[in-house]
């Protein structure tokens, strides 16, 4: 095993066992980045960290077509292809689509928000837009504040969490007066 594949291990990333392959990609691209991995020997370490089917997959690319010269590029492509479908790409943009806060925290909406965000770019791709959609799926309550005080970006995203908090105050204050 070469130095390089041995230290690109060492990192301690989870082998692929189950298929998620937007969060495997962004961390291996995290991984090279920080093991410093040159782009000849992106699809070897990569490929060294596949388990199971996502294995037998690879081996048999690799016995049907010349990867030696795979860019890493081309093999997310393929990857991607194979394993993060048209249709699951176009599941996740709508979940994103009809994101709604409901039950979750204005924290936990956030980070769900940003998650599904990446499988939409045209409909965030400017901050207006971004905004727009974020305030959408917002908590009619904490829409309504949020929005009378014409902050932007990431600052309305904090004033929500700040709303909020304020809302769960008054109902807990108003628990306790009774």
């Amino acid at each position: 095993m070469t130095r390089l594949l041995r230290n690109f291990r060492n990192l301690n990333h989870k082998s692929l066992q189950e298929v998620q392959t937007p969060p495997w990609i962004r961390t291996m691209e995290r991984m090279f980045s920080y093991a410093k991995v040159p782009n000849a020997d992106k699809v070897s370490c990569a490929t060294f960290m596949l388990r199971n089917d996502a294995n037998y997959w690879w081996d048999t690319m690799a016995s049907v077509h010349d990867v030696t010269a795979m860019t890493w590029e081309r093999f997310r492509e393929i990857f991607e292809t194979k394993y993060f479908t048209a249709a699951t790409r176009k599941e996740k943009k709508n979940e994103f689509i009809n994101l709604k806060q409901g039950s979750m925290s204005v924290d936990e909406y956030i980070r769900k928000f940003e998650e599904l965000s990446r499988y939409a770019p045209q409909l965030v791709g400017s901050d207006t837009l971004k905004v727009g959609q974020f305030l959408e799926g917002l908590k009619p309550e904490i829409y309504r504040d949020v929005t009378m005080d014409g902050m932007v970006g990431v600052t309305r995203a904090a004033r929500a969490l700040d709303v909020e908090q304020n809302v769960l105050r008054m109902r807990f204050e108003i628990e306790m007066q009774r």
